[in-house]
């Protein structure tokens, strides 16, 4: 374009500047330069054509116009992805489902979400730090991954029981010592293993139960790991 009266050359014609392009002929003013579109950006002087405005990447996105560099591509945040081209929107930037986080910036797609670990669980879209996946409780386990709700969380069976958090296996659920024995599900110290009453012995370990001392014999010890 060219605002000049009476020019003699070519170079009174202005170049359209970086994020814009004219298609016009014989234009008179820098307003017949189109911006670019949100979600895209051109380093090209003089451009005729919107062609030449590319498309923000993947994992990014572009709510301005006018875009003269692919830096002006803003990164999509942690904890969540996208896998538009030319995104205009911070919307386009989809979050990491429960039991999921990603740390990174710019992910294009959800392979990027992280899998809370097992032992572990968490109900949060969009998380951003392996922190937000919360620990199982004592007397639990977890043995897979990306779990959402601490429902997910196993109890260690009767006769044993568990004092660790954020345990990935039933491996972690110790035995009741002879002489003991556990109804309860989910026991979180060894004081939910109880001794034996008088007049019954355990003589197996993880026991639920005691066995009573047969006819013609008592016992009047507690916890007695024989008849």
């Amino acid at each position: 374009y060219s605002s000049s009266l009476g020019a003699t050359t070519s170079q009174a014609c202005m170049s359209c500047g970086e994020g814009k392009y004219s298609g016009s002929t014989g234009a008179s003013s820098s307003s017949t330069c189109a911006l670019c579109g949100a979600g895209k950006f051109s380093s090209s002087v003089g451009a005729v054509s919107a062609a030449t405005c590319l498309d923000c990447g993947m994992g990014t996105y572009a709510a301005s116009e006018g875009n003269h560099d692919r830096s002006m591509c803003v990164l999509c945040g942690a904890g969540k992805h996208s896998s538009a081209l030319g995104a205009s929107s911070v919307e386009t930037c989809l979050a990491c489902g429960p039991g999921k986080f990603a740390e990174s910036y710019g992910n294009t797609n959800d392979t990027f979400c992280v899998l809370c670990s097992s032992g572990k669980y968490s109900g949060a879209s969009g998380a951003s730090s392996s922190s937000t996946c919360a620990e199982c409780a004592a007397g639990k386990y977890l043995e897979s991954a990306g779990s959402t709700a601490p429902s997910a969380c196993q109890p260690c069976g009767a006769g044993t029981f568990s004092t660790a958090l954020g345990a990935a296996s039933s491996a972690t659920c110790s035995q009741c010592e002879v002489g003991k024995y556990s109804t309860t599900e989910g026991g979180e110290s060894s004081s939910s293993c109880q001794r034996c009453e008088a007049g019954k012995y355990g003589s197996n370990i993880s026991s639920t139960m005691c066995d009573v001392c047969v006819a013609g014999k008592f016992s009047n010890a507690i916890g007695a790991v024989s008849g």
